[in-house]
């Protein structure tokens, strides 16, 4: 009697999955400002196509507002969670991608965009620093489109659904981001 009523609650949860759970995809890519007394405020931002497809060309439109100078240093907190059936499960930080703390988030930049280097053409065709410190005002990139390749992203980081809280402090800046991950490689595929 017990065994039948697990089945009946294993068969209930698996429609359920089947119906609801990769049914929330159509809700590919969300965002919002969270937090009170934000000095930087996002105003607009895009992304397409959705999902977003990895390897693939993402379009990104965003506008954003500074009310202070930013400057070193930015103590900040990335938190990514995945959902995988019912649950979201936090994402640790590996190799500087996932859930991680930074203790200023100045010197991730440099690292992936040294001083000594000219900024990427985004940033220099839309008058954005790429280091800080990055001045109050507002920043604007129109409809910029970039290659994302399968290669530097783990194989964990695939198709699914993610939730991304980055808190930058003291009060500086909080956003949430949801997204929905896609593949145009099968292989790449993780079972949700």
């Amino acid at each position: 009697m017990l065994t039948n009523k697990i089945y009946v609650v294993f068969l209930v949860f698996t429609v359920c999955e089947a119906n609801f759970g990769h049914g929330e995809q159509s809700v590919s890519f969300s965002w919002d400002n969270c937090g009170t007394g934000e000095q930087a405020l996002i105003k607009e931002l895009t992304l397409s196509p959705t999902p977003l497809i990895i390897p693939g060309n993402v379009t990104i439109d965003f506008v954003g507002e500074s009310a202070i100078d930013a400057v070193s240093p930015l103590k900040t907190q990335l938190t990514m969670k995945r959902k995988l059936g019912f649950f979201w499960i936090d994402i640790p930080c590996v190799d500087d991608l996932g859930s991680c703390n930074y203790d200023d988030g100045c010197t991730l930049l440099e690292k992936y965009f040294p001083v000594k280097d000219p900024c990427p053409p985004v940033f220099l065709d839309n008058n954005i620093p790429c280091h800080c410190p990055f001045p109050k005002g507002e920043y604007k990139i129109p409809s910029y489109t970039v290659d994302i390749p399968s290669d530097p992203l783990p194989s964990w980081l695939s198709d699914g659904q993610y939730k991304i809280r980055i808190e930058i402090s003291p009060n500086y800046a909080c956003v949430d981001l949801s997204l929905t991950l896609g593949s145009s490689n099968p292989s790449v595929n993780l079972i949700v």
